[in-house]
């Protein structure tokens, strides 16, 4: 059956969906769904974000409109971005955001450093932040790719 534009699109992007998103495992007896590839990343990211809105929070009155302000735009622009792309169902338009994503990722991660050399991030958010833009950015990378 020959499909045509918009029908072949939808089928391309559902199936996908379904081979990042569900995939299924039997153990003792039941199905449980396991985490997919974009399912992994995208709570990455959003774990990053929170991460970094929580760290944020502590840092000096003065830097509100300043570091404060870019850190969080620029950390929130990377999973927005992603999440953007996935959605337009194009490849290239996907690779694109993908791009923008991994330049919001490495502003962020130069603000980790900066951050923490103005002594605004302790030790242990310092490492954790740059462990988790480390882990996103080969994400990243590997699904580009993979394009």
């Amino acid at each position: 059956m020959l499909l045509d534009g918009w029908r072949k699109r939808f089928w391309h992007v559902a199936l996908r969906w379904t081979t990042c998103h569900e995939q299924w495992t039997m153990d003792n007896g039941q199905f449980y769904m396991e985490e997919g590839y974009h399912q992994k990343l995208g709570r990455l990211m959003d774990e990053y974000v929170h991460g970094v809105y929580s760290v944020t929070k502590k840092f000096p009155r003065e830097e509100l409109y300043g570091t404060t302000s870019q850190f969080r735009r620029a950390t929130l622009s990377v999973v927005l971005n992603y999440i953007e792309g996935y959605s337009r169902g194009r490849e290239k338009v996907y690779k694109n955001f993908l791009e923008i994503s991994l330049g919001s990722l490495k502003e962020s991660r130069y603000l980790i450093g900066f951050c923490f050399k103005e002594g605004y991030l302790e030790n242990s958010d310092y490492n954790r932040l740059l462990k988790q833009a480390n882990e996103i950015s080969a994400m990243l990378l590997g699904t580009l790719r993979n394009m």
